[in-house]
């Protein structure tokens, strides 16, 4: 676990989003209220030579998901010659735009003298293929080069919790004066259908694309694209700068299970020492109105435990603590946990592995003033 030594809160002072059928922030809580499904057929391949309804080595029985339309990028305007672009790794493209529509929305300008001083820290695992080109670092350093930031450019890749860990590596940065402003958040692009083949050999993916957190029916995680970028600062220089601060990060921490079941199990105690522990560190003298709670590679055997997992918890310390899964449905449970399933509102998006903790701070923007 982090030692806490975070200097001040982080203020969070524009954002911006990708995801499938939502082209801004302003979209996606439309998509919210509307129920907006974004689960449908994948188009961008023809699985019909690896697509078998019944696992079998070398196939996908898997062959919906929540994919984006992508968009060939603009060479020029990105000071790209023909050769990088074909080059080009679509999620690195998506990482430029979104990256440059956030400094918008905080009112900054990019490439100008305002924003030199700003760092990139992004939440991203390796695509299938790994030619230099596509390399995740060079996602932070194409976005440092064609944005004209000269903070410091990372990728950090703890698969579901990447964004969360960049979030911290940035907050640090920020305390501790490497960079006056940082660009922090997640993107996943899926470019290979050979992911799914592998995934498929592992069974942990729902054959019908959807994920289903905290019900008896949990058969695996859906996949999704997007990207979701925020500028932080320090909450001082924010106010100092005159800039409008739409949700304050009070503090994070990071920790691991260490031995548990398996590699992808949960150990409980661990799990809410991170939670409980990093609540009383950040200092948080309000009341604690919901949490996040992951919930993305479930099975029947996992729904049980994750109900115990912090957030709910928490809740059963508090019956005004609202739980929202990171992908797949939200829920609002009430005391007895045997009824914890029965007040659900489906969400539209399947979040990709590197950046859950993204879209729960994006609820918090779009829902806080409403």
């Amino acid at each position: 676990m982090s030692d806490g030594g975070r200097d001040e809160p982080l203020a969070l002072i524009g954002w911006s989003c990708r995801l499938p059928g939502v082209s801004r922030p302003e979209d996606l809580w439309q998509a919210f209220l509307a129920g907006t499904q974004s689960c449908d057929e994948i188009r961008r391949w023809s699985f019909e030579r690896i697509y078998s309804p019944r696992p079998g080595r070398g196939k996908t029985y898997v062959r919906r998901a929540s994919m984006l339309e992508l968009e060939a990028a603009d060479a020029e305007f990105w000071g790209m010659t023909p050769q990088e672009l074909e080059q080009l790794d679509p999620a690195h493209q998506l990482v430029l735009e979104v990256c440059w529509e956030a400094l918008e929305r905080a009112g900054y300008a990019p490439r100008s003298a305002d924003v030199r001083d700003c760092g990139l820290y992004l939440g991203m695992s390796p695509p299938a293929s790994l030619a230099p080109a596509h390399l995740p670092a060079m996602a932070a350093g194409r976005g440092g080069h064609c944005l004209h930031l000269q903070g410091p450019a990372m990728v950090v890749d703890t698969t579901c919790s990447s964004a969360l860990a960049a979030l911290d590596t940035a907050g640090r940065a920020l305390n501790s004066g490497q960079c006056s402003m940082a660009l922090v958040g997640g993107v996943q692009v899926i470019a290979s259908p050979r992911s799914w083949v592998d995934l498929c050999q592992l069974r942990v993916l729902s054959p019908d694309g959807r994920c289903k957190p905290f019900e008896a029916r949990a058969d695996g995680f859906g996949r999704g694209e997007g990207c979701l970028m925020m500028v932080l600062k320090p909450l001082s220089q924010a106010r100092a700068d005159g800039d409008a601060v739409l949700a304050v990060v009070l503090g994070s921490g990071l920790n691991q299970d260490g031995l548990s079941s398996r590699l992808t199990g949960m150990v409980i105690g661990c799990a809410t020492d991170a939670a409980t522990g990093k609540h009383d560190v950040a200092g948080c003298e309000c009341a604690l109105e919901f949490i996040h709670q992951q919930g993305t590679v479930v099975t029947q055997h996992a729904a049980p435990r994750q109900l115990q997992a912090p957030g709910c918890q928490l809740f059963n310390e508090d019956r005004n603590v609202l739980v929202l899964p990171a992908s797949g449905q939200y829920f609002v449970t009430d005391n007895n946990q045997t009824d914890a399933c029965s007040h659900m509102l489906e969400s539209p998006f399947p979040w990709p592995p590197p950046g859950p903790v993204m879209r729960s701070v994006s609820r918090c923007c779009s829902s806080s003033d409403r």
